[in-house]
């Protein structure tokens, strides 16, 4: 008897199966589930390449550097080092002026200047700590 109710029920109301939603309702769902409201939302505990895409796709891409004003491929760049979700504390720089304004640049070019240059057929003795000859490394 109960099986019957609901076979008759099911029939009524039918089984949604190929049933499509109206434009309104897929719009209703979408904005449903952004930002905050999505389940997958992280805050302030997500990871840096997701961070870096969450302010490329607010942050509009400019042709040119914001430092130097020419045109280079560019990178996004944190200005506070705090990686916040902020887009004030985000800027648009060339690689150039990324490296310089993080203090990589520095950092490179005063380690190729400590690096001594070999002359001849010299080769790094790690044992020793010291440069040595080309037969010299063969002698006990």
């Amino acid at each position: 008897m109960r099986y019957d109710r609901f076979v008759k029920f099911y029939k009524m109301i039918g089984n949604f199966k190929g049933h499509k939603h109206s434009e309104k309702s897929k719009i209703a769902i979408r904005d449903a589930k952004i930002g905050e409201n999505n389940p997958s939302w992280k805050g302030d505990l997500v990871g840096l390449s997701a961070l870096h895409e969450w302010i490329k796709n607010r942050k509009p891409r400019p042709s040119f550097c914001e430092n130097c004003k020419k045109r280079y491929p560019i990178d996004l760049a944190n200005i506070s080092q705090n990686y916040k979700r902020d887009l004030s504390d985000w800027e648009w720089l060339c690689r150039k002026c990324h490296m310089i304004k993080d203090g990589r640049l520095e950092m490179i070019t005063s380690r190729i200047k400590s690096v001594p240059r070999l002359k001849g057929k010299q080769h790094w003795n790690f044992k020793h700590g010291k440069y040595i000859g080309k037969y010299e490394k063969y002698k006990k």
